[in-house]
């Protein structure tokens, strides 16, 4: 199990920042073309969640063909504006998604 946790951290790790404690995707077009796949803006979404613990945000893909792909986490950050003003400014939202699910 470490040696895939150290493989991903080799690999993705440049690619995530933190920030007050939320960990982001710095740059989804890297990511994505890590992975292999094409980043046109119509095929994917954003869908965050919050519980009491923790705030997530992944993209998905509109038909679910490609798996998910986590883009920002916070531990002890629940759902509110302030937060999710400061996930979105991270993740620089305006050049990189289409679609908001809440």
């Amino acid at each position: 199990m470490v040696s895939i946790f150290v493989g991903f951290a080799t690999v993705f790790g440049p690619v995530f920042g933190m920030k007050g404690g939320l960990v982001y995707c710095i740059d989804v077009d890297d990511i994505m073309q890590e992975l292999g796949y094409s980043h046109r803006l119509e095929e994917w979404r954003m869908f965050t969640d919050s519980s009491k613990l923790s705030l997530n945000a992944v993209l998905l893909h509109n038909i679910d063909m490609l798996p998910s792909i986590r883009v920002g986490y916070a531990a002890h950050m629940n759902k509110t504006y302030e937060k999710m003003t400061q996930l979105l400014q991270c993740i620089k939202f305006r050049t990189v998604l289409v679609a908001i699910v809440w």
